[in-house]
């Protein structure tokens, strides 16, 4: 058997030169030009889109055309009239006398940042509440007794409830109003 053509097939003609394949860098900016100019439509879209919601709204929030539209729900219908703080003046057995809730030396005056009389909003809450209600004014006195006496030498032996407001006043000077909750011994139950 010879390499030649096989009888009764039939002779094919040669095969016609491939076309050349365009390099992927040839046909680049064709992509590239198609990708800018969906890029740039879809960018003039965007603006359409917005110009069109800012001219529906009118002025962007925060603009003085939109003040008639601000609400002060949170001052009314009756604003907070008054300032209060709690006082804990306790005696120690060293016979110094300090302030139980912060610890340092008592000072009866009107803290400079009455927030800050608290350490946290709950704390705030709990002295609003020991206020009206006595349970929690003895709650409170024995829990600031043991604390002070768990960490320091002179130990204290009583402590005394206060609760200070002081009026808001725009047209005069403003007072301190005092009222004792109640004085309370250190150990006892």
């Amino acid at each position: 058997m010879g390499l030649g053509p096989r009888r009764g097939a039939a002779a094919r003609p040669p095969a016609a030169p491939a076309a050349p394949r365009t390099p992927l860098a040839r046909r680049l900016p064709a992509l590239t030009a198609a990708a800018r100019t969906l890029a740039a439509l879809c960018l003039a879209a965007l603006v359409v889109v917005n110009a069109v919601g800012l001219s529906a709204v009118g002025a962007p929030a925060g603009t003085p055309d939109q003040v008639t539209e601000r609400s002060w729900d949170m001052f009314a219908p009756s604003p907070p009239r008054a300032t209060w703080w709690a006082l804990a003046p306790a005696n120690l057995t060293s016979g110094e006398r300090v302030n139980a809730i912060t610890g340092e030396p008592f000072d009866a005056s009107r803290p400079t940042e009455v927030a800050a009389m608290h350490r946290n909003e709950r704390w705030r809450k709990f002295f609003a509440d020991a206020r009206v209600e006595p349970r929690l004014r003895e709650s409170l006195a024995r829990h600031l007794c043991t604390r002070w006496n768990r960490t320091h030498d002179s130990e204290m032996t009583d402590v005394q409830l206060w609760y200070l407001s002081e009026r808001t006043d725009l047209d005069g000077p403003e007072s301190v109003e005092r009222e004792r909750l109640g004085s309370y011994r250190c150990g006892e139950r």
